[in-house]
């Protein structure tokens, strides 16, 4: 028994995006019909996250029998939290869709360093300097700072970072 759809659209979204992407979001349009289709599509956002030009009116006036066609839309990233976005298309008489949520991370990254030394005596200070980039939004930045009286105290602090890390692969892991 083989079961599917007349009609299928598929889109190909980014995993995650960042503020300030530009980027080309992609649909898939399936027709597994007999008959050429008259297609129109669209792709909207809800969540005023990503700015989508030209969302309406995207018209394909012959997708042949038993074919199938890529088609894009500009996106850009305007500011970060998580947009959903949705591609609809109707052909003659079939119809299909698809929404996806796609997070959209502030601008920045994840910067972990580390300095070590010995404060005793007359040597009880110790300073680090701090360089956040200009096009880094001030609340989105958070420092911790961890003081150990040995190496196996800070060891120990890594843990929990390893097992709330999402693992996606070996390099990944191992790069951590």
């Amino acid at each position: 028994v083989r079961c599917a759809k007349d009609f299928v659209v598929l889109l190909n979204p980014p995993r995650f995006m960042v503020e300030g992407d530009e980027l080309e979001l992609s649909a898939s349009l399936r027709n597994h019909t007999a008959n050429t289709l008259d297609v129109h599509a669209s792709c909207t956002e809800s969540g005023n996250v990503v700015r989508i030009e030209s969302p309406q009116g995207i018209h394909q006036p012959a997708l042949a029998a038993h074919d199938q066609t890529l088609l894009y839309w500009n996106a850009h990233a305007t500011t970060s939290g998580t947009t959903h976005i949705t591609v609809a298309a109707q052909g003659n008489t079939c119809t299909d869709g698809m929404k996806m949520p796609i997070p959209v991370y502030p601008h920045g990254m994840l910067k972990r360093g580390g300095k070590g030394g010995v404060l005793a005596g007359k040597n009880n200070r110790q300073s680090i300097s701090i360089v956040i980039p200009q096009a880094i939004d001030p609340a989105s930045l958070e420092l911790n700072l961890n003081c150990s009286t040995d190496l196996l105290d800070s060891l120990a602090g890594a843990l929990p970072f390893l097992a709330e890390y999402p693992h996606e692969c070996t390099e990944q892991t191992l790069n951590r």
